[in-house]
């Protein structure tokens, strides 16, 4: 932002510092609304918030606005400020700040890397145990956990915490059977992944999708995964595996157009390998066609720096 947008921000905020009814709800030009309370908790105005807490303390207990996504303040502190974070955690009878949407407090701070806040949020959490398991308190949506999502931001201390020091699981796969491993390799978290293969399977296959990291990686571009990947003798049998759909790796790799990992891939792997070849995956495949359309090669979408290094290889 510029100085002058800085000005206006603070502007409006000494405005809105003047509020009153923590209750209050605005909409937003995103067509979103919020309330007072989430604001204040939003921008860190401590001061406003110890007003709002003496006239209608339990406003930060209750989700005041409409959205399916909306959430209690805990919640919005919890991204950025951690002195606000620790005073309203300190009062609210829920500390672990769930959204409507089911998300935690906690997972801000995890996606933003602040350690500070994580540790605020993960002491207020130990509080309200009462019999169950940390990652069972924490759950996040679709039977995903704390740790999934530290291994997909890749903040290796996070991943290292939650697991070593709170006892989450490595090895609970979330509703499409991926383990927070396989995480790693959407992102290309090179020490998150090094961390968890030491934990746990480094060839656990996705449940219902057989998903393995090697296609992880190779469809996600996530070339210092795959060049891990491709050094560890344990996978060394694993190359030529194939999804449920019957993809390999080269395939996902040719299929996304990822020209790295395609070149790493095809020193090792079949090139004529899986249900469909991966020249033909790299010929058809537009992303966000139907697959149908994309069974329909066109010269439009030959991308032919990348064909070349299959035809090299590949039986045509």
């Amino acid at each position: 932002p510029t100085f002058q947008d800085k000005r206006l921000r603070d502007y409006c905020l000494a405005l809105f510092s003047k509020a009153k009814d923590p209750r209050a709800v605005v909409t937003r030009l995103e067509g979103d609304n919020r309330s007072y309370v989430n604001i204040a908790a939003s921008y860190g105005l401590d001061d406003l918030l110890k007003r709002f807490y003496k006239t209608d303390p339990t406003a930060f207990d209750e989700i005041f606005e409409s959205s399916s996504r909306a959430s209690p303040p805990l919640l919005h502190a919890a991204w950025s400020h951690h002195d606000t974070t620790q005073w309203i955690a300190d009062r609210v009878k829920d500390p672990i700040g769930r959204a409507r949407d089911d998300w935690p407090a906690i997972a801000g701070p995890i996606q933003r890397g602040r350690r500070d806040i994580f540790d605020v949020l993960m002491a207020a959490a130990r509080t309200k145990v009462n019999g169950q398991s940390l990652e069972e308190l924490l759950r996040c949506p679709n039977q995903t956990s704390l740790l999934h999502h530290a291994a997909w931001a890749g903040f290796l201390e996070f991943v290292e915490s939650l697991h070593k020091d709170h006892g989450f699981a490595v090895n609970q796969p979330e509703h499409r059977g991926l383990l927070p491993l396989h995480y790693t390799c959407y992102q290309d978290k090179i020490e998150s992944f090094d961390y968890l293969r030491s934990v746990c399977d480094v060839n656990a296959l996705a449940e219902s999708s057989k998903l393995h990291c090697l296609h992880i990686a190779a469809a996600n571009g996530s070339s210092k995964v795959l060049d891990r990947l491709l050094r560890l003798p344990e996978t060394s049998n694993c190359l030529g595996i194939e999804d449920s759909d019957g993809w390999t790796a080269l395939g996902h790799a040719a299929r996304y157009r990822h020209a790295d990992c395609v070149a790493a891939l095809q020193k090792f792997a079949d090139p004529n390998s899986g249900k469909v070849s991966p020249l033909h995956l790299l010929l058809s495949y537009v992303p966000g066609a139907t697959e149908a359309e994309n069974l329909v090669p066109r010269p439009d979408r030959q991308p032919f720096e990348h064909i070349r290094k299959l035809l090299k290889e590949t039986d045509r």
